[in-house]
């Protein structure tokens, strides 16, 4: 099987047509800001003054940190956060270790304007209010132990661009050589 010149210059134009299509495309793209929350959860002890051991504290602490990334999934506490921030809002947690939490709350339609961290107030103003109700129910004393809203800016990543032109050069490779593959066989076939 013979790999005609030709077919490096089909590839040669691929390429450039698939890296300045994708270029233009996802340029056009932006990437959206983001309001990150990072909190961190506690036990006040005057709370349960009979737990003496702070790796049980912290054991418990971290356990419910898995209550609270429960919460944020639930409709109710989303539609409460809505209610405060506004619509179009979308909320993600993640546990980054332990008892540490992280949530990242983006808009979709628009960018969340520069340094604007209320979205970000109105995350935790609504979590403190269902911390303080599950608390008050259960005699708990679970607090956010360290609370930091930061501001992102969005980055566009270059993978989008990078995967598109691998998916058509491949592709398009793929293709000549079934092609060739197929000539070169009914070539041989007819010679036969």
């Amino acid at each position: 099987m013979k790999f005609r010149r030709i077919y490096f210059w089909i590839l040669g134009l691929v390429f450039v047509l698939s890296l300045a299509g994708s270029a233009l495309y996802f340029q056009n793209q932006e990437a959206p800001n983001k309001v990150l929350a990072f909190v961190t959860v506690g036990i006040d002890q005057t709370q349960r003054p009979n737990e003496t051991s702070s790796y049980e504290l912290q054991r418990a602490a971290e356990h419910f940190s898995d209550t609270l990334l429960g919460w944020t999934l639930e409709p109710h506490f989303r539609a409460e956060f809505l209610a405060v921030a506004g619509e179009g809002y979308n909320l993600m947690g993640q546990r980054q270790e332990k008892q540490n939490l992280l949530f990242e709350i983006t808009r979709s339609g628009e960018n969340i304007a520069e340094n604007d961290l209320s979205a970000g107030d109105a995350f935790l103003r609504v979590l403190h209010e269902q911390l303080n109700g599950y608390n008050a129910e259960t005699h708990q004393g679970f607090v956010l132990a360290v609370e930091h809203l930061s501001y992102i800016d969005g980055v566009q990543s270059k993978f989008p661009i990078v995967g598109s032109v691998l998916f058509w050069f491949g592709l398009t490779a793929l293709c000549l050589f079934a092609f060739e593959y197929a000539s070169t066989r009914r070539r041989s076939s007819s010679a036969a």
